[in-house]
């Protein structure tokens, strides 16, 4: 028997994909694991480490370095810690945008040729069908198609779309996506069990439901309308979801996503608007911090307010703050 594999992976299709694409080429048993950018840290705690043999090889798909949670702690610095303390070979994919001085940073620890960062990439699935490329696999081909979206029109329709929508409504509950992605892990991608079409279906619903009692006229700012949505805690995974329903009931160009009861507001953009949110919103107001922070990209940004899980007043400052396009001084 080969030597265990255990493969941490992104809780989205990409990451889906990239684990089954990795545990098929893993030469013995794998262990899946899905987690967010910012909990990586948690793998390497001993909960996690007291359930898999001391030694084994660790594959990382779809996951980036994070300096700032959305609870507004600090990540790197432990996240460097525990992987310079942990002894087994490390892989790492990501088609993610890191900064140079990350990437330098983990391939100082992991060893040159084991970070595989390439942001031009489709996906991540692509990186690692790419290193673990077996001509033979056709399985493997396909689900690198099944990440960047370019499945056949049949397979798209057949099972492709479904599975986008079941992966999507385990994104509060990652712990139990392996069992859900079963199917696919053992090639039968077209037997998806009719509870989580269900389950799909119901967390569409729900997200939808929210949008529709959540959403207020939008405010003008600028030229651009912004929309502003409380996401109670059980939602916050699905913020995305949610600000993306938001902005097709208001008609909004950008969405302020409050998650209830922590220091970050999410401001999201439309898939139309083309404009880079951190440029736009530096433009009117100092309401960004320098944070490096999960979510940070051209279409999502967080920005912290310092008591914000305190005094839900902060929020509607922040908006006449962009209203207004002023400077709030004080962090």
């Amino acid at each position: 028997m080969g030597k265990l594999a255990a493969i941490l992976a992104s809780g989205d299709i990409d990451g889906v994909a990239s684990a089954v694409i990795a545990a098929r080429a893993a030469d013995g048993p794998v262990e899946l694991l899905f987690s967010e950018s910012q909990h990586l840290v948690r793998f390497f705690g001993n909960s996690v480490q007291d359930k898999l043999p001391r030694r084994y090889n660790l594959i990382i798909c779809g996951l980036e370095v994070v300096h700032t949670s959305w609870d507004g702690e600090l990540v790197r610095p432990r996240l460097m810690d525990l992987l310079r303390a942990f002894m087994s070979p490390v892989l790492w994919f990501s088609s993610r945008a890191w900064r140079p001085e990350d990437r330098a940073a983990v391939e100082s620890i992991v060893g040159a040729g084991n970070l595989v960062v390439n942001a031009d990439a489709p996906c991540t699935a692509a990186l690692v069908h790419s290193h673990f490329a077996r001509p033979d696999d056709e399985y493997a081909a396909l689900m690198e198609e099944l990440a960047a979206g370019r499945l056949p029109d049949q397979a798209e329709a057949e099972w492709g779309a479904q599975w986008r929508r079941v992966i999507t409504s385990f994104k509060g509950d990652l712990r139990h996506l392996r069992e859900a992605v079963e199917p696919l892990v053992d090639a039968r991608p077209t037997e998806i069990p009719d509870a989580l079409l269900e389950r799909a279906t119901r967390t569409e619903q729900e997200n939808r439901e929210l949008a529709e009692r959540s959403a207020e006229e939008p405010v003008q700012v600028g030229e651009h309308k912004l929309a502003c949505i409380d996401i109670p805690r059980e939602r916050h995974a699905f913020w995305r979801e949610i600000s993306g329903c938001s902005l097709a009931l208001t008609g909004a160009h950008f969405c302020l996503c409050h998650l209830i009861g922590r220091p970050v507001l999410i401001l999201t953009r439309n898939d139309k608007e083309r404009a880079d949110l951190r440029t736009w919103a530096r433009y009117l107001t100092d309401l960004l911090p320098a944070a490096r922070a999960i979510g940070e990209s051209p279409e999502v940004v967080p920005i912290y307010l310092r008591g914000l899980d305190q005094d839900r007043a902060l929020k509607r400052e922040a908006i006449e703050i962009l209203q207004q396009g002023a400077h709030l001084l004080a962090m």
